[in-house]
């Protein structure tokens, strides 16, 4: 039930228990588990209808830096054992994975080693290109590539970071995770030395955002889920909350100007001091109104100095205004 046939011009085959194990075809191609070329031309051809259509390698060993190896090599020569010297581009080896398109194969992914720069004797820069086939096409296009100085470019072949993303159109980026807890942190963005933290910016379930900084990671400004903003402060009160002084422009660019604008019929727009959100008449505030154009200046909640819009203004009156300096 062993053989070794010639069953055609220039082929060869080995049979075991009755049957083929292996052939030689005339162009010099192995083939295993199949009589016949798959459509390919390459030298080495594996087939079977179960899992056993692989390779596997084993290396029995007690050394820790040494495991089974596949090596992909090139040489710049069409001449056996010439060891020519790439050029920069230059394509060292091709894993693909192709599936069959009813008329043959095409392929779907690949993953390329290429000379990413000028090489030299004992100088040999490379990068990795992973490609996939998009929806409708038949060969496969550029997705990511990793380069010789460890940079990552996602649809960008000249990445200047070590990550950089690319599109044609919307380019985003998304952190996922399963926590549901409305205080749980989903993820973020972090800075850090080697051994120390700098700064982290992070989304909590709620739809919160921090941001943090020192090798403490203090807080210094968050935005609430409603929309509110605190500076030193960890639940803001108000549309902005702040905790120390607060500047506005610069000294060498003047005009710069604090607008309050209010809304709505019969509505109070102005500034509050002292008393927070949730008690804001505690302390002082001047006012406005949508329905007129006059001042109010309140303490404690009772209004004790108007000015209107035509000039006229008066103290304690209660709006009552009806000539310079009224009292």
């Amino acid at each position: 039930n062993t053989a070794i046939r010639f069953p055609a011009a220039d082929t060869f085959t080995v049979e075991t228990g009755g049957s083929e194990a292996l052939r030689v075809d005339s162009s010099q191609r192995l083939l295993v588990g199949t009589t016949s070329n798959q459509g390919s031309s390459r030298k080495l051809q594996v087939a079977a209808t179960d899992s056993s259509s692989g390779m596997e390698a084993i290396r029995f060993t007690t050394s820790s830096s040494s495991a089974p190896s596949l090596t992909l090599s090139k040489s710049n020569s069409d001449t056996l054992n010439d060891n020519t010297l790439v050029d920069s581009g230059d394509s060292l080896g091709y894993v693909q994975f192709k599936a069959a398109n009813g008329s043959g194969y095409n392929t779907a992914a690949q993953i390329v080693g290429q000379v990413d720069g000028t090489p030299g004797v004992n100088d040999m820069p490379g990068r990795l290109v992973l490609s996939t086939t998009a929806d409708g096409a038949s060969t496969p296009t550029e997705r990511l590539r990793i380069t010789s100085d460890g940079s990552v470019g996602i649809e960008n072949t000249s990445p200047d970071q070590k990550l950089s993303v690319a599109d044609s159109g919307y380019c985003g980026f998304e952190l996922r995770s399963n926590r549901s807890t409305a205080t749980d942190n989903i993820g973020g963005v972090h800075w850090k030395t080697l051994n120390t933290n700098v700064a982290y910016i992070q989304s909590l379930v709620d739809g919160s955002i921090r941001f943090r900084n020192t090798s403490s990671l203090l807080d210094r400004l968050r935005i609430t889920a409603a929309g509110d903003v605190g500076i030193g402060v960890i639940d803001p009160e108000c549309k902005l909350q702040v905790n120390g002084d607060l500047q506005v422009g610069d000294p060498n660019s003047p005009g710069t100007f604090i607008n309050v604008v209010g809304a709505g019929v019969g509505q109070d727009f102005g500034i509050r001091f002292g008393g927070g959100s949730n008690n804001p008449e505690t302390k002082f505030s001047i006012l406005g109104n949508t329905n007129h154009g006059d001042m109010r200046f309140r303490f404690g909640g009772t209004e004790k100095f108007r000015i209107k819009s035509d000039g006229k203004f008066g103290f304690g009156t209660g709006g009552n205004v009806d000539e310079r300096g009224h009292i």
